[in-house]
């Protein structure tokens, strides 16, 4: 007995809509109703003694069973379960991480090239903010591989941007001149022994 790829299709589509509806059901559980439903669709399509199972002799057996929304267990709402909302945090914090890195990537470059020491610490003031928010996110989707990486990448981020900081203030900016005085000028002493220039 031969069977369309439509009609494969078919009931692969009812039956993975069935396990969306078990989500909050043990996974063996969940297995063992589908596993039930497939025998009992192939059981329902073997009785008719057809030569060829097409997806129209499917959608007639399809017609006589429970949709897949009726298993969704009573009071069951149709929000994600924790694991996909974790999943989503977890993606929305990595995206926070890919945004710090390209942050405090380009702060670093071009304020070390232009020698630009608010851009520097600017952007990677930014880039912190960033970082910080990707772990929390991180945090709170951690049961994602995204959202492991964005908390351990957040604080590499933290930890270079620390770093990096105390740099884009320490550099004086050019043509600034230091004067350094060694005393005060007495009466009739030379400035220029004390380096500070008199009117």
């Amino acid at each position: 007995m031969n069977t369309t790829r439509t009609a494969k299709r078919l009931i692969e589509r009812y039956l993975k809509g069935v396990d969306r509806a078990l989500t909050r059901q043990e996974v063996a559980e969940r297995r063992e109703i589908v596993d039930e439903l497939r025998t009992h669709i192939h059981e329902s399509l073997a009785a008719e003694d057809l030569r060829t199972i097409r997806a129209d002799d499917v959608r007639r057996v399809l017609a006589t069973m429970d949709p897949p929304d009726a298993y969704r267990s009573e009071g069951e709402d149709t929000a994600p379960s924790a694991s996909v909302r974790g999943q989503r945090i977890g993606r929305i914090g990595f995206f926070f991480l890919i945004a710090a890195l390209a942050t405090a990537g380009f702060a670093i470059l071009v304020g070390a090239v232009f020698s630009l020491d608010a851009l520097l610490r600017g952007g990677l003031i930014v880039a912190a903010f960033l970082a910080a928010t990707g772990f929390g996110l991180g945090v709170a989707g951690w049961r994602s591989p995204l959202g492991k990486a964005a908390v351990v990448g957040s604080v590499l981020v933290l930890a270079a941007a620390l770093v990096f900081l105390p740099l884009g203030g320490s550099r004086s900016g050019p043509g600034e001149p230091v004067i350094t005085r060694h005393g005060p000028i007495e009466a009739g002493g030379d400035p220029a022994e004390t380096g500070v220039e008199h009117p």
